[in-house]
């Protein structure tokens, strides 16, 4: 049986059989794959939202579809609001270039990271010899919407 996980406010859940939780000690024999992540109908489409999914993405040694709710243009023009348009001409957002640096340059063994106690602040990053990148990106908190993502670059050897 393939694991699915769905977003559920925020939070990716594993939907498995009876359990809802993964249980690394046990070999399921497939990597989960979530189902769609990250909901426009909440903002959750965002820089900063993309970064903590990622980091769930990443905890988790997953991957995942993000969700593209756009009908019409919307749907193939947009691309689930990575690229912005003006006056025909199209221009790239925030996690447009969040996600490219993430498939083109996070590179190595990911850090082990922990969740603030909320589970709303997540990061991702990996160790190399230079630059060490991390990326913070938040979620929704009670009706507040959080759109910044914040890259800490080190330039030293761990």
């Amino acid at each position: 049986m393939t694991p699915i996980f769905t977003g559920v406010s925020g939070i990716l859940i594993l939907q498995w059989g009876y359990t809802s939780q993964l249980n690394p000690s046990r070999d399921r024999g497939a990597t989960p794959n979530i189902n769609e992540y990250s909901w426009a109908v909440n903002h959750e489409q965002s820089p900063a939202g993309a970064a903590f999914y990622i980091s769930q993405l990443e905890c988790l040694d997953s991957q995942g579809l993000h969700a593209n709710w756009g009908s019409g243009s919307l749907l193939q023009g947009l691309i689930a609001n990575l690229p912005i348009k003006k006056n025909d001409e199209y221009s790239s957002t925030g996690k447009w270039h969040e996600y490219t640096y993430y498939y083109k340059e996070m590179r190595g063994q990911r850090v082990v990271t922990t969740p603030s106690a909320d589970e709303f602040f997540k990061v991702y990053a990996t160790p190399g010899w230079e630059p060490f990148v991390v990326f913070t990106g938040s979620q929704l908190q009670r009706g507040i919407i959080v759109g910044d993502v914040w890259i800490s670059v080190w330039h030293e050897r761990l």
